[in-house]
């Protein structure tokens, strides 16, 4: 009786001891995020929904790169590794100087930011930024992010702008194209 305990305490550990050692192969979701996504990427257009003399030279357009001074300057980072999604906007800020007249306006335009962890839809198409509770109010998340093709994002953005006919609220699109030169690994 005694042998046959052993018997069965030996079987009953093995098989623990079995079942805790069987792995299940774990599936790496980011790995196609980082392939499809990762990368820096450079504003390539940006047209506005309709026309605004954001440089008050006296001419309005859609054309947001050539309203917005060094709006080229403008690119999008994404960064993917196995922890992490993160989603960064650098966009040019307009900042009003003190005693601001709007017939002898002078603004400052500064490269700024915000970074957001993401989430994408399953056929990678769209980017969904999880809400960041310390971001600055000044500088806003996009309203919505879309891969349009290989390489290239487009984002709508609003934007509080200061334009000839005073304070506006602008509805922006942006297209970016991801640098080929930028090189990264997955980690």
């Amino acid at each position: 009786m005694k042998k046959y305990s052993y018997i069965l305490f030996f079987l009953a550990f093995s098989t623990c001891f079995a079942i805790s050692c069987k792995k299940e192969t774990e599936i790496d979701h980011n790995l196609p995020i980082f392939e499809k996504l990762d990368g820096n990427y450079n504003i390539i257009s940006a047209f506005s929904d309709r026309p605004y003399d954001i440089n008050m030279d006296g001419s309005s357009s859609t054309d947001m790169l050539s309203e917005i001074p060094n709006l080229e300057r403008s690119d999008i980072n994404i960064v993917v590794n196995k922890q992490n999604r993160i989603f960064s906007l650098l966009w040019i800020e307009q900042y009003e100087n003190v005693e601001i007249n709007l017939s002898s306006a002078r603004f400052s335009y500064n490269k700024q930011g915000v970074s957001n962890y993401f989430d994408t839809d399953e056929g990678l198409n769209s980017i969904f930024l999880k809400k960041n509770l310390n971001q600055d109010i000044r500088f806003n998340s996009p309203n919505s992010i879309n891969t349009q093709g290989p390489n290239v994002i487009k984002i709508e953005i609003t934007k509080n702008i200061i334009t000839s006919t005073g304070k506006q609220t602008i509805l922006i699109n942006a297209i970016y194209k991801r640098n080929k030169d930028y090189k990264t690994t997955y980690k």
